[in-house]
This record gives C-alpha cells, structure tokens and sequence, in this order.
C-alpha cells in the first residue's frame, strides 16, 4: 500500500473515531430526557439506556445485570466521592476495582463492565487505527509488537517458563499448538515452533498475519495463518474440531492479547479457545501485563481508553482480576508466576467430575 494511500485511510478511520465519539454524547443527552425507555436487552423499565447501555454478564460465577442510565454512571464514576468507594472497596480482599485515565474510578467489576460495553466500539476502532499505524512503532518488527526492544529477553523468559512448565508437569510432547494473537509471528518463531509440530497462527490485523508468513521463514510450512480477532473465533476457523478424545491442541499460547480486550470478549476468547484443548494433558499458558510500576495500589486494575493520552483501549488486569476472567472461562489454574512487569499463569480446561462407579 502506497504511503497516500496509508494516510487517507488513517483520515477515514479518524473521521469514524470522530463520529462514533460524537454519537455517543448526543446518545447520552437523548436518554436523559427517556430514562424510563423500556431495555431491549432485558425488559427491565427502571432508569436505564437502550440496548447499547444494557449490560448482561451471566456465567458460572454470578449473574448479574446492570441497566443503569450511562450519563448518570459516567458522572457517578469520577471525582472525590468515586475516589472514597474506591478506598473503600479495598478493604474488601473479594473485590476487584480500579481506574482508567479519564479520571474514573470503579469500586466493583459491575461498574467496569457497563463502561466497557457502552464504548466497546470506541475501544475496537481506535485499537485498530492504531495497529494499522504500526503498533508501538520502533526500529524492527519486535519493537513495534511489544513496545521496547526486549524481545531477546522475554523469549528466553518465555522459553524457560515452557520448559520448566513441561518438565514440571509431567506433560506428553507437544504436538500442535496455537498462537491466539499472532502479531507478526514473533513467540511462533521463537518459542512454540522450536518445541512444537505445528502451530495456528491467529492474528486480527491483516498486514501483521500477512507479515507472519515470512516472518517465520522456511517453517511456515509446519503453520496455518488464520486472520480472525480473538473474540469471534470460532472452532472452524482454525481448522480444527472439537472431537470426542476432548480436543486436538496440545498448547494455547495467549501473550498481550487479552489487555485490548474488554471483560466480556476476553472470557468469550478463552472459552472458544479452551474447547479445543486436548484432554486431560492440553494446556493454555497466558503472559499478560501486570499492575507492577510504581504509582497505585497493584492490586487496581488501570485502563487506558480512546480519550485519554495513548488514544487506544488497554488494561492492565491485577492477578485476582485474570483469575475471575479464567474461572468464568471455565479454566482452572495449574500455576501461576509472577516476571517482572509481567505474569504466566497455566490453565487447563475444568473437566466434567466423573460420576460414582458403576455398582
């Protein structure tokens, strides 16, 4: 793609930024004058927004539902009162709160969720505006998928982990493995094909799962390269099926994906990715991101968002905050430690208990 033609689709993703962001305030000042709208979503009538300001998160955990007006929630989640919940909340070893670079503050997961959903599709398109714009820029291709240039270090990290992970538990050899969030290649390259048969590459942006088919060099014939966004994965993209025997894959590697993603599509990606594990030896091993430089409490989350200074959507989960996500998944933890700024933890599918014997 010629550079003009980079820049003018950098200037039609702007103007739709621009125009969703817009929306949203003239959607706010809309339903403050129709509070008692009835919600599509749940029929509930009392003070809540349309169906975009609905938010119903059920699983395993808790089933709740919140259908606030969001005018009114976005006032009530900034300034010194917002701040004392907040303190208040951790006093309570249970809750997970936290705080996003707008000034907002959330004293429950039920605050954070509905704040996602209202501005998922701010978060998606100023995401995407910024891969498109090279990620985290940079001197190679690694700086500009992890932001530094530490890649060296983090593979080794990353490479002792799996090997000491493997020999810890006891694991059969790796077959087939899948790379959730692909970028260029980068862990495929490095990590997974010298250890694994095969790998499945999948990876949202266009440009970054094209550059991973050379990326990877002369092994690109033991990969499949699947352009898919995590949360609308499906089991037939990758080519796979859920068989009897309990799945094909033999490891899911998941490395700074699921902090672009919001709670509800992060739990939908570990789901779809935890049914093609194979049973009962398949692991998922994640390598997220966490709260570790100074500055707040570490067991906040902190959120960046479109309007704030880096103009994307990241999280930064705390450590209780991954584990409420892998449980709703379905997941359970097998281990789990901390490297730094960042943290591994390793996860197998919850199996159904086995019922009594037969007398």
């Amino acid at each position: 793609m010629t550079p003009s033609a980079l820049f003018s689709r950098r200037l039609a993703k702007d103007a739709k930024l621009s125009e969703i962001l817009n929306k949203n305030k003239l959607n706010q000042n809309y339903q403050r004058m129709h509070e008692n709208a009835v919600c599509r979503t749940c029929t509930s009538t009392t003070k809540l927004f349309t169906q975009l300001y609905c938010t119903r998160f059920a699983n395993s955990v808790r089933d709740e539902m919140t259908c606030e007006p969001a005018s009114l929630l976005m006032r009530t989640l900034s300034g010194k009162a917002a701040a004392l919940r907040l303190r208040a909340a951790l006093r309570s070893s249970d809750t997970i709160c936290g705080m996003d670079d707008s000034g907002r503050f959330y004293s429950n997961l039920a605050e954070l969720h509905s704040v996602q959903t209202a501005e998922r599709a701010q978060y998606k398109l100023a995401n995407e505006i910024w891969w498109a714009d090279g990620g985290y820029g940079g001197c190679s291709t690694e700086s500009a998928m992890i932001g530094d240039e530490g890649s060296a270090a983090d593979v080794l990290e990353s490479v002792k982990y799996l090997d000491d992970m493997h020999a810890r538990l006891s694991l059969p050899s790796l077959g087939l493995a899948v790379d959730a969030g692909a970028g260029a290649g980068r862990v495929t390259k490095h990590v997974l094909l010298p250890r694994c048969r095969d790998v499945v590459l999948v990876e949202a942006d266009p440009c970054w799962s094209a550059l991973s088919q050379t990326y990877v060099g002369a092994a690109a014939e033991r990969c499949r390269f699947v352009q898919a966004r995590l949360e609308e994965l499906t089991i037939g993209d990758l080519g796979l099926t859920d068989d009897s025997a309990g799945g094909t894959v033999d490891l899911v590697w998941v490395q700074w994906c699921l902090q672009y993603l919001t709670d509800a599509d992060a739990i939908k990606s570990l789901c779809t990715l935890a049914q093609v594990l194979r049973a009962p030896h398949g692991v998922m091993l994640v390598k997220e991101n966490r709260p570790f430089h100074a500055g707040p409490d570490p067991r906040l989350f902190r959120m960046s968002t479109p309007s704030g200074p880096k103009r994307r959507y990241n999280i930064t989960r705390p450590d209780a905050h991954h584990r409420y996500l892998f449980q709703v998944a379905g997941l359970e933890v097998l281990d789990a430690m901390p490297a730094g700024e960042t943290c591994f933890w390793t996860l197998r599918k919850i199996l159904p208990a086995s019922g009594p014997p037969a007398s």
